[in-house]
């Protein structure tokens, strides 16, 4: 900052200010390394799940739904969901997903989806907070709950 009687004053280090040498000398960057992050992998009724990444706040996740099969019709009482295609074809509500548009599930909306294709398809998937088995509610065609 400006001396007000016309020149710089210098803030000693402990000060509020920060000796220039050190800060310099203290920059560090960290890069994570895949084995850091090991993925977990799930059966699912549709296909199999990547678990990519959970903390206390979020879950991400990789849905890979087998031809022919789908993620049947469900809702969530506590999870928020933000999902988006990343390989294959899948349908949504009978229209083909296209690109790489993501489709955001506040809770309690009901949503599903079909592999209608020849290979198997990928969802990414960030659940917050993480998956919770017991908030993946089955539901028929009319949303009401159904066993699972």
């Amino acid at each position: 900052p400006a001396d007000p009687r016309g020149g710089r004053v210098r803030r000693p280090v402990g000060e509020g200010g920060v000796d220039p040498r050190r800060a310099r000398a203290g920059a560090l960057t960290t890069l994570p390394r895949p084995a850091d992050f090991p993925r977990r992998h799930a059966l699912a009724r549709f296909g199999r799940v990547e678990i990519l990444l959970e903390t206390a706040e979020a879950g991400l996740y990789l849905l890979h739904v087998d031809p022919g099969r789908s993620i049947t019709p469900h809702l969530h009482r506590v999870m928020h969901e933000l999902e988006w295609l990343v390989a294959g074809e899948l349908s949504r509500d009978g229209a083909p997903l296209v690109g790489l548009s993501p489709v955001e599930w506040p809770r309690g909306q009901v949503h599903a989806y079909t592999n209608h294709g020849a290979r198997p398809a990928t969802l990414f998937c960030c659940d917050r907070p993480p998956f919770i088995v017991e908030d993946e509610v089955l539901v028929d065609a009319e949303g009401r709950e159904v066993a699972p």
